[in-house]
């Protein structure tokens, strides 16, 4: 990165964010910045600034199986192109993902935290998708709430929040909708149930943001494998929006499956 005239600091470290979280997404492991080394005109170097990175509670690091994303090919110049534009346009979604990976949390916080990337996600990508109910449908509901009469202050409220919903598309829509961004032999390969796995998502994220009492709270195994597919799918969507091939998707997708279709071969989620 080269500035003809000096700028702060901070302006180098939002690009390097950029790129940061990219490598945690290609490499799904953490990865921190480290040093920055700049270089003045004359072509002097100077390190900015330096940290030391210790595994927690000096764990061995997890490799991975291989890297969901590798800087090869002539097409990868492009994909940096479309992920730069994304991460500006899908604020705060990449930063999320990146997050899930650099510091997981509690699998309930992560189940909802993947839940609203995943919401994102969709609403970004499927902006002229029509609502469940078409006008013709919504019309006879509408002319009913308008028929109401003698209403006070809450209640007009709550119609108003009922034509709203009328006109909006739900979150099942869209989870639906998303999906259709990645082929079946994708998800195939990757080892999830599409079926099984909305209705498990669906369910979860709904009881774990309402707060209701389920069994779901003890199942641990279960909301672990929702929790990593989420994370499957929210990855092979974003690699086919940056325009990967097609084989280096296929081979992101068998990793997946490869790691995690043994893992849970008692989640119905994972075939």
């Amino acid at each position: 990165m080269v500035a003809p005239e000096p700028v702060p600091l901070e302006s180098f470290e939002t690009q390097l964010a950029v790129f940061q979280a990219m490598l945690t997404f290609a490499a799904d492991l953490p990865c921190g910045q480290l040093t920055l080394v700049a270089t003045d005109r004359s072509g002097q170097t100077v390190n900015i600034f330096g940290r030391d990175k210790y595994a927690p509670f000096e764990r061995p690091t997890r490799k991975p199986v291989e890297y969901t994303l590798r800087f090869a090919g002539d097409w990868i110049q492009h994909t940096i192109e479309r992920w730069w534009a994304a991460y500006s346009e899908w604020k705060p979604v990449l930063q999320i993902l990146a997050g899930l990976r650099y510091q997981p949390g509690y699998v309930d916080a992560d189940v909802i935290l993947s839940s609203a990337a995943i919401e994102s996600v969709a609403t970004a990508l499927q902006q002229h998708e029509a609502p469940r109910l078409s006008p013709d449908e919504s019309r006879p509901i509408l002319e009913a709430l308008e028929s109401l009469t003698g209403l006070d202050r809450a209640q007009k409220e709550a119609v108003a929040q009922l034509k709203g919903d009328l006109g909006r598309t739900t979150f099942r829509s869209k989870v639906e909708q998303l999906i259709r961004h990645v082929d079946d032999d994708v998800c195939q390969q990757a080892r999830v149930s599409i079926e099984e796995w909305t209705k498990q998502f669906l369910k979860a994220r709904n009881t774990i943001a309402h707060a209701v009492s389920s069994d779901i709270w003890e199942n641990g195994v279960l909301l672990r494998g929702i929790r990593d597919a989420n994370w499957i799918v929210l990855t092979l969507v974003i690699l086919k929006y940056l325009d990967v091939p097609a084989p280096a998707i296929g081979r992101a997708a068998e990793r997946f499956g490869t790691r995690y279709g043994v893992r849970y071969r008692g989640v119905e989620i994972f075939t």
